[in-house]
């Protein structure tokens, strides 16, 4: 093994760790959130850019003071209901499955993460490198490339995993 695996392993175990230590309804659930804060500061931040029209003379700086406000205070309303779903499950005792479950949602993530870096890195001169060809991790990241670049539009999967 070469130090692109050992970084590769090494972002999966973080992961994983972060996972056990987070558990998986707080990993679901922040996840959730922040898809929701984007959509919510999407949806909503032009009703507060017109508000901010009086205080603030520049149209780009109000709506993006107005997503910026929005998401934040909207992430920060989700992240204390997370807060209160996951002391209601480790208060009845569902602590340890809770966390094993956020170990495996952690792992995929992990190579899921490791698989996206691949694939960018796939798309640099980097892939002329010994170390590229060498590896023993790469080429599985770039096989689960490929089947995930199954999933992707032709036009984008053709332009992302060309090189990967």
């Amino acid at each position: 093994m070469i130090w692109i695996d050992y970084a590769i392993l090494g972002i999966v175990a973080l992961s994983i760790l972060l996972g056990l230590w987070r558990g998986f309804v707080r990993e679901a659930l922040s996840l959730v959130a922040w898809v929701v804060a984007f959509w919510v500061a999407l949806r909503f931040s032009p009703y507060l850019a017109d508000s901010l029209a009086g205080y603030i003379p520049i149209p780009a700086l109000q709506t993006g003071i107005a997503f910026a406000v929005i998401f934040v205070v909207t992430l920060m309303i989700l992240g204390l209901a997370n807060w209160l779903v996951v002391k209601l499950i480790r208060g009845a005792g569902l602590g340890i499955p809770d966390r094993i479950i956020g170990m495996v949602f952690g792992a995929l993530r992990g190579v899921l993460l490791a698989t996206v870096a691949v694939v960018l890195m796939g798309l640099t001169p980097l892939v002329e490198q010994d170390w590229w060809t060498d590896s023993a991790t790469v080429g599985y990241c770039r096989q689960l490339a490929g089947w995930i670049g199954a999933w992707i539009p032709g036009d984008i999967a053709d332009r992302l995993l060309r090189k990967a």
